[in-house]
């Protein structure tokens, strides 16, 4: 995965469950540093984030959810966006050169969120479309 990536081979991921000990503890395992991830923390709580000029409420199902967003500190070179709007330093979309990091999960949302406030299909498309258009493979 990591020559495939230094290649310019695209890829994407979201929440990062499996990077955690079973004592809960964060684990700093190969994929971080070839996803530009320097921290990680989580939120459980309903959130609005900017993107591109636009307000997108993340909603929270705690019935159904432990946490819903990731909040991602980043390596030199990488790229946050998605703000929180009332904590510019909460971002939950990361962008590297070859990656993207999601800190929720558009698929999720558009089967729990009934008031279909935001476009999680064309969302995570236009996510897909950016990362796949950058021409830079070996």
């Amino acid at each position: 995965m990591i020559d495939y990536i230094k290649r310019g081979g695209k890829a994407i991921q979201d929440w990062r469950f499996g990077e955690f000990l079973p004592d809960g503890s964060w684990t700093q395992d190969w994929a971080n540093e070839v996803f530009g991830i320097e921290g990680i923390s989580w939120e459980g709580s309903d959130g609005v984030y900017l993107s591109d000029g636009m307000a997108h409420s993340i909603p929270y199902y705690p019935e159904k959810q432990q946490f819903n967003i990731a909040h991602f500190a980043t390596k030199d070179g990488y790229d946050l966006r998605f703000t929180r709007i009332d904590d510019q330093f909460k971002k939950t979309l990361l962008f590297g050169e070859n990656t993207v990091v999601l800190g929720f999960q558009p698929q999720l949302y558009r089967l729990l969120d009934q008031t279909r406030t935001v476009d999680w299909d064309n969302m995570l498309l236009d996510i897909v479309d950016e990362l796949v258009s950058k021409n830079n493979v070996d």
